[in-house]
């Protein structure tokens, strides 16, 4: 006897203790004779069974017997041991029989076995098959699990073995495919895609199938008749969802798009009715053409944007397109932001409140625009009527006219002062000094570069971290707003000065320049308490090691330059928004190590800000009367130092005491945003001057406690007026309970209809919570759910709406909320 024989006999032991054999072709006796089995009696049932039934019952009830007959086995009439087999275990050695005994299933399986016998010529695929098996096996459900194993997954749904073999034949193989032809399983296959999804072919094929999915699906959403049930769509669905077949999703939907011409069809739908559709990549193109004309056009509102935006979020081509669509959202913003605004500016101190309150986010919109359009790939030419029209309004309608408000407000004003914002020169005395006064420690970090609305959006970066919080306020430099100056104004100090040749900026006669002397000013102050870094330093030091510093120094300052260093070249001038990117990304990993090293106290701050345009300068913007620089012993685009400079109708003139500064030098930066002609230096990115970009600068202030104090929104599933589902859809409102802010997250959910058993019956949704509107209206999300037409979502019984939320750095999702509904549906025609 085979082991495999063996084993089938030895299971049937595990559940009987009596087990029949019955050798109906009389061939086995050697077998039985040979055949040992511990803790088993032998019998042979030989006209004997009145003995045998006393022995089995009434002398030994406890023992394990293994009663033999040669010959088949007597009709029930004729067995006189009929209750006792009944009740007991009946060993079978032909293999089908075997099958069904090794499996545990029952004789009503034999036909489902013998139809698909090759399937069970692998024991590696009976192993695969057993623990998908239930104890009361359903025929109608077993092909599905010899499918499921022979398309190589651990899940009994038909669907995920349709999603394996058309994934298969997209990197054109048939090894899977093959194989369920071989175990006889083909038929039942393509009878269930019909069944399911109406795809009737005399000669079907994955790929025709596929090209049916989507071609059905696309009718489906435009509006016309679909060639498949509705189930189809919710296959296209799941598959799209899934992380493991997403792969062959793709690569269909890519040459369905082509093989369809989608591109073509879809110029004369209106996107609008696209929005919600994400079967081809065309249709993100689509959409992004259509808003982009009506933010061009100034057709639509930014609310309405931002909505269309929204929607296209959970597309699944959308990363693809991400910086199309934030160029799209910055575009409309930035027009928003423009209109009715007043730049008239009285003074100096009404100019940094105006700028630092309304007019920064322009600045900021510009630079989002122009940085997602730099990553949007093959994009600048579609955008470049927007961008030509976006640099216009810029130049001309906001920083041109505010720039030359706020000169003339400087000329009235008469001094260098915008109290009650302080003065750059006072910073170490009224920031870090009465820190320090109190025995206390505080890190500053320094960004070369970093403009006032850079800072702004670095404060929301900062307060999005755990524990973290930050507030800004705004700081005036000093003139000529360049590097050398803005350094030495943030050190402690009585006076300022230039050296006679102008290269050196002293601070009570001591050079400022370069970190070595900078940290011997402040090491003389603070009596060897203090420290002085380069941000590169403080990133690659180890935890212990910057504690350490951070414990044996009052005031540690951190030089940091990303902003400055890309802008100040003009080989990467154009990339300067870019830098601001990485800078910001660089700034939060600084604020993190410090707080890390138990810096509780950090300021962030800036020597001077810059002006950037994009657009390629004209003559106009440059000065237009001629400056002349003798006298000068400091010359940049945007700023003269020197002594006995010649007045010029196009200049502003300062002395050294206007500006705070110690020595009988002066100062000339040119009125608005003009430049000065120079050789060999860029002029889309300058500093030096007096605007508003160049001189406002951030002062972040970032604390770090000791409770949590970021959280997620909350989302609540609006209960309607019945719980019962009689269709083959449900749709169902989700509210966002507050509005998203820096400390309070936007929340990514999953959706989808269960049963209680924990079988998704419906399509599953990703879903971005994100709305920013304080208006609880503005706040609640529609959204519809269809079923499938599986047995599980035919048939009344409780349903869950399920709402699940991912698991931070895994790719695992965790129950959030759920709503049971009662589901009352009976016919197929639901659907």
């Amino acid at each position: 006897m085979d082991e495999r024989s063996i084993a089938s006999l030895q299971k049937l032991f595990d559940q009987y203790r009596i087990v029949f054999w019955y050798d109906d072709k009389r061939t086995l006796r050697e077998d039985f004779e040979a055949l040992e089995l511990d803790g088993v009696t032998k019998l042979e049932i030989a006209n004997n069974e009145f003995t045998l039934k006393h022995r089995l019952l009434r002398e030994e009830p406890k023992t394990k017997f293994l009663l033999y007959h040669e010959g088949p086995k007597p009709s029930e009439e004729d067995n006189w041991l009929l209750d006792v087999l009944l009740y007991q275990g009946q060993f079978h050695t032909d293999q089908t029989a075997i099958i069904l005994s090794d499996l545990g299933l029952d004789a009503k399986f034999l036909t489902l076995i013998n139809t698909h016998l090759a399937f069970f010529d692998s024991k590696v695929r009976i192993q695969q098959l057993r623990p998908m098996l239930s104890s009361n096996e359903s025929i109608q459900q077993f092909p599905s699990k010899l499918l499921a194993v022979c398309t190589g997954h651990d899940s009994t749904l038909f669907e995920h073995s349709l999603m394996a073999l058309l994934t298969e034949a997209s990197l054109e193989q048939d090894e899977k495919f093959r194989l369920v032809q071989r175990c006889n399983l083909s038929e039942y296959f393509w009878a269930e895609v019909k069944r399911r999804y109406g795809y009737d072919q005399t000669q079907p094929g994955l790929k025709d199938l596929a090209f049916e999915l989507f071609s059905s699906a696309f009718a489906m959403q435009i509006g016309e008749e679909p060639n498949l049930s509705l189930q189809a769509d919710v296959f296209l669905k799941h598959w799209k969802d899934s992380k493991t077949y997403s792969s062959g999703y793709m690569w269909y939907a890519s040459r369905c798009e082509e093989e369809m011409d989608i591109p073509s069809k879809l110029s004369s739908i209106d996107f609008r009715t696209l929005l919600d559709c994400d079967l081809f990549k065309a249709i993100d193109v689509h959409c992004i053409e259509g808003i982009f004309n009506e933010v061009q056009n100034r057709t639509a509102s930014d609310e309405k944007v931002t909505q269309w935006i929204r929607k296209r979020r959970t597309s699944q081509w959308y990363d693809s397109y991400e910086h199309h669509y934030e160029a799209l959202s910055s575009a409309s913003k930035f027009y928003t932001a423009l209109q009715g605004i007043s730049l008239s500016i009285q003074s100096i101190s009404e100019g940094v409140r105006l700028y630092t309150s309304v007019w920064k986010e322009v600045d900021q919109l510009y630079r989002f625009y122009l940085f997602h359009l730099g990553n949007a790939a093959d994009a600048v030419s579609f955008f470049s009527s927007m961008t030509t029209t976006i640099e216009n309004h810029y130049n001309n309608s906001y920083l041109m006219q505010m720039n030359h408000a706020w000169s003339d407000a400087i000329e009235r004003t008469g001094k260098w002062d915008a109290f009650p914002y302080q003065l750059q020169s006072n910073f170490y005395n009224h920031y870090i000094k009465p820190v320090v006064d109190k025995d206390n420690k505080i890190c500053v970090i320094i960004s070369d570069g970093l403009r006032y609305e850079v800072g702004d959006q670095l404060v929301s970066l900062v307060n999005g971290i755990d524990k973290h919080s930050a507030e800004i306020e705004p700081m005036l430099t000093l003139l000529p707003s360049y590097t050398q100056l803005g350094m030495a104004a943030l050190l402690p100090h009585s006076s300022l000065s230039f050296q006679e040749n102008g290269s050196v900026v002293l601070a009570d006669g001591v050079s400022t320049m370069g970190k070595a002397n900078r940290e011997k000013i402040l090491q003389k102050t603070l009596k060897g308490k203090a420290a002085v870094f380069d941000s590169e330093t403080v990133l690659g030091m180890k935890s212990e090691e910057l504690r350490s510093y951070v414990r044996d120094n009052q005031v540690i300052y951190v030089y940091h330059n990303i902003i400055d260093k890309v802008g100040d070249s003009r080989d990467s001038e154009e990339r300067v928004f870019i830098a601001c990117a990485d800078a910001l990304d660089e700034l939060q990993k600084l604020v993190r190590k410090l707080t890390s090293a138990n810096a509780y106290n950090l300021i962030v701050t800036s020597d001077h800000g810059f002006l950037y345009q994009n657009s390629a300068l004209e003559d106009s913007d440059f000065v237009s009367t001629p400056v002349s620089d003798e006298g000068a012993f400091l010359t940049d685009r945007r700023f003269l130092v020197g002594k006995n400079l010649k007045a010029n109708s196009s200049m502003l003139f300062f002395s050294a005491s206007e500006l705070h500064l110690s020595g009988d030098c002066t100062i000339q930066v040119p009125r608005g945003i003009n430049r000065m002609r120079m050789k060999g230096s860029g002029s889309r990115y300058v500093h030096g001057g007096a605007s508003l970009q160049e001189v406002v600068v951030p002062v972040i202030k970032v604390n770090k406690g000791r409770q949590t104090d970021t959280s997620y929104v909350e989302v609540n599933i609006i209960q309607g007026a019945s719980n019962k589902i009689t269709s083959g859809q449900l749709s169902v409102t989700l509210y966002q309970t507050e509005a998203v802010t820096d400390k309070v997250k936007p929340l990514t959910i999953r959706a989808g209809i269960y049963t209680k058993q924990g079988v998704l019956i419906s399509d599953n949704r990703e879903l971005l919570f994100d709305f920013t509107s304080e208006n609880a209206r503005d706040r609640d999300m529609k959204v519809k759910f269809m079923f499938t037409n599986s047995p599980e979502a035919m048939k009344t019984q409780q349903v869950e709406l399920r709402l699940e939320v991912p698991i931070e750095n895994t790719n695992k999702w965790k129950p959030y909320a759920s709503h049971t509904y009662l589901l009352q549906r009976q016919m197929v025609t639901d659907f």
